[in-house]
């Protein structure tokens, strides 16, 4: 508490944000909120009648092995928490994450906020209608079962992995992940799968024209990369393959290169329910 939280800390703000990724300001809002909504973060009387960790303890042992990714029983030395206590903690806050900001930071965009992506986007990359960039990320398991192996590893790979699909916005707000696809799979086997593709059969895609060129067009569209191929998916009118992206000079088309860099932004992490709810926790917190 005196390195971080005293009234005199020993560390500056500087260094706070440093090592746990995020400012004082808003560690200390998520503990609040953490606090609110779950017993567990609330400071209790042990088994011995003594007083247990706060929650700014257990949220700062979550933090640093999230930051870090450090094993669980690294905490005991600076903490003096217990491996279980770390494990635990971890998996508390992270579901508390997702269930506390998850409504709010990793839905689909309202009408108006797609009228001011399409804007920023526009202004800053010269891209009428677009929603924000696509893309299919590896995640390394390192500790995938010999079992499964042969399903989770691609030839471009160097071993297993699992994939993560991902749209963001020119601001890197990661406003729709889908992760557990096998990483065999190619990035349309992923879109195949995705609730992306659902929503927009189903009817449920975000709606917002605009026009390009003269042209009237009823939704916006996600930039990707070059595996995905425009006669297939223009079907759905959902994406633009920035190769052949339309009416482009060659400035506006090394820009749009430049835009699929905003969604390449994340890190690493063990068994599905667990990998994922720790995946989406970094995608909120980012």
């Amino acid at each position: 508490m005196k390195d971080y939280f005293d009234e005199a800390p020993t560390f500056s703000n500087e260094f706070f944000r440093h090592r746990f990724r995020m400012s004082k300001r808003l560690f200390l809002r998520i503990v609040d909120d953490l606090e609110a909504n779950y017993d567990y973060f609330k400071q209790k009387p042990d088994a011995r009648g003594a007083l247990g960790f706060t929650g700014i303890q257990k949220c700062t042992s979550a933090l640093r092995i999230l930051a870090y990714g450090n094993t669980t029983d690294i905490n005991d030395e600076y903490l003096k928490i217990a491996e279980k206590t770390t494990r635990d903690s971890l998996e508390h806050f992270c579901r508390g994450i997702i269930d506390v900001y998850g409504a709010r930071y990793l839905r689909t965009p309202t009408w108006d906020g797609l009228q001011k992506i399409y804007e920023v986007h526009n202004a800053e990359h010269g891209l009428p209608g677009m929603i924000g960039s696509i893309d299919c990320m590896h995640w390394r398991w390192d500790n995938c079962p010999t079992a499964w192996r042969g399903q989770h590893t691609r030839g471009d790979q160097k071993g297993p992995t699992i994939i993560l699909q991902a749209v963001a916005s020119h601001d890197l707000w990661v406003w729709s992940a889908y992760f557990g696809v096998v990483g065999s799979c190619n990035d349309i086997n992923v879109f195949e799968q995705s609730p992306l593709l659902e929503e927009w059969i189903s009817g449920k895609a975000p709606k917002a024209s605009f026009y390009a060129n003269g042209n009237y067009y009823p939704h916006g569209y996600y930039l990707s990369d070059g595996i995905c191929n425009v006669s297939y998916f223009g079907t759905f009118h959902f994406w633009q393959y920035v190769l052949n992206f339309p009416n482009l000079d060659s400035c506006t088309l090394v820009a749009s290169y430049f835009v699929l860099r905003d969604l390449n932004h994340n890190e690493k992490m063990h068994y599905f329910d667990h990998m994922l709810v720790l995946v989406l926790c970094y995608v909120i917190a980012h």
